[in-house]
């Protein structure tokens, strides 16, 4: 992950700052405030129809505080996102990669549950608001798949990955099978997280086949 700029002190700073990163940024009580009712008007009145004067309004706060504190709609929603997973989905060290990776891969199954239609949403409206789509795919999904590196980079030191695996296509596999199933058929996480790693990600990386 990239440090912290110390003189960063709202998330707008963070997005504008050089090589700065949302995921590291340190909200502040009164930013989780605002955060809480952003994910409040998300669920209620959905992504698409949310404005900034409905988060302004449940928030008690005014539109120029957030676009101070945020810089816009679309780092507000890059925010929410941000903690929301951030807070519940982070890695860990237990000494080998396969427990690394389900106990990933299971954070992540409960993240897609609880976020699920919110997905979905987010996906659409990616589409057509470009702004949404370049913040959250340079400054949330880069960093989220920068958690997963450091198991795989481990494993590579203990030998449990073999030479030329494409680990990041391995684990974006992962996360496909696991959106297309939790949150698009709308299955039960189950004992998948635990699945997918042992029967796809266990005899990939240990299989070269490049």
């Amino acid at each position: 992950m990239t440090s912290v700029d110390t003189t960063v002190t709202t998330v707008s700073d963070s997005i504008a700052a050089s090589g700065g990163c949302v995921w590291d940024h340190d909200f502040t009580a009164r930013d989780e405030e605002i955060l809480d009712a952003v994910v409040a008007c998300m669920c209620e009145e959905g992504l698409a129809r949310m404005s900034v004067a409905d988060i302004a309004e449940r928030a008690h706060a005014s539109k120029a505080t957030l676009y101070r504190r945020f810089g816009s709609r679309e780092g507000l929603i890059l925010a929410a996102f941000t903690r929301q997973t951030r807070a519940g989905w982070q890695p860990t060290d237990s000494g080998n990669l396969r427990d690394d990776l389900v106990h990933c891969a299971t954070k992540m199954a409960q993240h897609m549950t609880n976020m699920g239609s919110t997905l979905v949403e987010l996906g659409a409206e990616m589409r057509h608001n470009p702004d949404l789509a370049r913040l959250m795919r340079t400054q949330f999904l880069l960093a989220l798949n920068e958690l997963i590196e450091p198991s795989f980079a481990r494993a590579r030191d203990r030998g449990e990955v073999a030479d030329g695996v494409d680990t990041a296509l391995v684990w974006e596999a992962v996360k496909a099978t696991m959106m297309y199933r939790i949150v698009f058929l709308g299955e039960p996480v189950g004992d998948l997280p635990e699945q997918l790693v042992d029967r796809l990600v266990m005899p990939a990386v240990q299989h070269c086949t490049a």
